[in-house]
């Protein structure tokens, strides 16, 4: 796969996300273009930090999922709304946390369709939480049903505007990137993009660090000191919950960086969880 990130520094920060279609794509499953369209222009909401898209699902009941570079398979956050349309069910599995303790069962359901606006979709695997583990609307403050990931990143370009509140989805072949963008070199491994970027730490020390590309993720920047001992943890620093996932809640120390470099764009005094 070729991934790459153009960013404008003309807009509120404009990713495009490119790479190879999968094969699916030659079936006609997974995400498509609606039939004669080269792109599709999707209405999203930005609820601390995190974009929601509109998502019907099994072309029945209209859905908020949350899009996300970090996820492979598409989630279902809780399972009343699968026994609503009767899916079916072919595995079971337990997610455990720290230490082996239980937290949530979750189950695959094959053959969903995911539609938004101008995409059409069928074929998708889709994993199903028992219960509603990660609390979404606590979080968010709105009603949210579900995560998607890549399977969305790896059909299309992805562009999102944070200040139209759009998300744009071109075929890959219908793409040209403009003059004033800059591409990023970034690699994908285990379906999950990640970039080399220089974090600067305080006048002296600069960190050659290795990003995991996460919209699915609230903060800007997240360091953690076991990896590096150049990272260090800023003298000034408050103590907080920074995240939470499947496995439960996170918790580290908020701090700045004196800057991120992402190839010419220098963002400073940007605000760091460790």
């Amino acid at each position: 796969y070729l991934l790459s990130v153009f960013l404008n520094s003309t807009c509120s920060f404009l990713f495009f996300f490119l790479t190879t279609p999968l094969l699916l794509s030659a079936q006609g499953l997974g995400f498509n273009l609606v039939k004669g369209q080269r792109e599709a222009h999707i209405p999203i909401q930005v609820y601390n930090n995190l974009v929601v898209v509109p998502v019907v699902l099994n072309k029945q009941v209209p859905l908020k999922f949350i899009l996300d570079t970090g996820v492979r398979t598409a989630i279902l956050t809780d399972k009343v709304l699968s026994d609503f349309l009767n899916l079916e069910y072919t595995k079971k599995y337990t997610i455990a946390g720290i230490g082996g303790e239980k937290l949530v069962d979750a189950y695959i359901t094959n053959d969903v369709s995911l539609e938004m606006p101008g995409i059409d979709s069928r074929g998708h695997a889709m994993l199903v939480l028992e219960q509603d583990f990660l609390q979404l609307k606590n979080y968010l403050g709105v009603d949210v049903h579900g995560i998607l990931g890549y399977e969305l990143f790896s059909r299309f370009i992805v562009q999102i505007d944070y200040q139209r509140k759009e998300l744009v989805l071109i075929s890959p072949d219908k793409f040209k990137p403009k003059r004033r963008y800059q591409m990023i070199p970034i690699t994908v491994q285990d379906t999950k993009p990640y970039l080399l970027a220089d974090v600067k730490m305080n006048d002296t020390t600069v960190v050659m660090a290795k990003l995991l590309i996460d919209s699915g993720a609230s903060h800007g920047l997240f360091l953690d000191p076991a990896s590096d001992p150049k990272i260090t943890i800023p003298q000034r620093n408050i103590q907080s919950i920074i995240g939470r996932g499947i496995a439960g809640e996170m918790r580290g120390r908020i701090g700045r960086v004196k800057s991120l470099t992402l190839g010419n764009f220098e963002i400073a005094d940007v605000v760091t969880n460790f």
